[in-house]
């Protein structure tokens, strides 16, 4: 799994980053202390999980979930915070869980776990789609991305091949699932 650490201070950066390192599964891809550039790089790199703070300068937490979610992107959203009275807030914004600072290392462990399960979940769920569908290894590249949120300019950045052709990839990919739509895939097959 990967993820992408947002919060204005960077020794809470570090303290987080040191708690993930126990967790060989995840692979911390940054840590931002600007909320707006931790946005742009969550949108360039579609992490699985985001963990981000709440009050920040420029864009609290809560803006940066709103924001990421606009724009398509699936990442799990960990809320940590020094502030308990944000968790109603942070639930409406579909938050997957809120950890309050001190981080409480086995909060975190519970969170990974969970956060373990479901990715892996799918992860089954297209390997057993794969097969049973024959898809290519390129159509299951482009299911994997379009569970993340991808768009098709991303994918083909993600997988080096043009737009047209991931637009074929995904062509085939409703023909053969036998769905009209990508929205139909992801309900049918992954709700």
């Amino acid at each position: 799994m990967t993820a992408i650490l947002i919060d204005d201070e960077q020794i809470a950066i570090d303290r987080l980053e040191v708690l993930l390192n126990d967790h060989t599964e995840i692979e911390v891809l940054g840590g931002f202390t600007c909320p707006i550039i931790g946005k742009a790089e969550i949108i360039r790199q579609q992490p699985d999980i985001v963990f981000t703070d709440v009050e920040m300068p420029k864009m609290s937490g809560l803006d940066l979930a709103r924001a990421i979610k606009l724009v398509g992107v699936k990442s799990k959203i960990v809320f940590v915070t020094g502030f308990g009275h944000y968790a109603i807030k942070a639930i409406r914004e579909a938050a997957f869980d809120y950890l309050v600072k001190p981080v409480d290392i086995e909060e975190l462990k519970q969170t990974i776990s969970r956060l373990s399960d479901g990715i892996l979940s799918n992860e089954s769920r297209i390997e057993n789609i794969s097969i049973e569908f024959s898809l290519t290894d390129r159509e299951r590249d482009v299911l994997a991305l379009l569970l993340k949120g991808s768009k098709s300019q991303d994918m083909a950045n993600t997988l080096f091949l043009s737009k047209h052709t991931i637009n074929t990839h995904r062509k085939n990919l409703l023909m053969k699932l036998e769905v009209a739509s990508t929205q139909d895939l992801l309900l049918k097959y992954f709700s």
